[in-house]
């Protein structure tokens, strides 16, 4: 759960960059002991939201960095995606 709220901390920083690694360390690093979504669909919904947030500002410099600009786009898809398909763990 802290992975998550860091990640939410950093976003309401505006350091996206931070918040990623955050995210990322909530939904595939750690396990969930109070919340299930604070390691499953809530940190990959924030994943999404950083990423559309670095992609719209990369795409708002003018030059842009192409390479940044795929490698995001990239992210957003995988994360977009992981998070539409996540389930609830079933109970064991």
């Amino acid at each position: 759960e802290i992975c998550y709220e860091l990640g939410t901390y950093f976003v309401g920083q505006r350091d996206y960059a931070e918040a990623v690694l955050w995210f990322y360390n909530a939904a595939y690093e750690t396990e969930s002991i109070l919340d299930v979504h604070t390691s499953g669909d809530l940190p990959l919904l924030g994943l999404v939201e950083c990423y559309e947030t670095l992609l719209a500002g990369e795409e708002a410099k003018i030059p842009s960095d192409t390479a940044l600009t795929i490698q995001y786009e990239m992210m957003l898809d995988k994360y977009r995606e992981a998070s539409r398909d996540w389930r609830m763990p079933e109970e064991t």
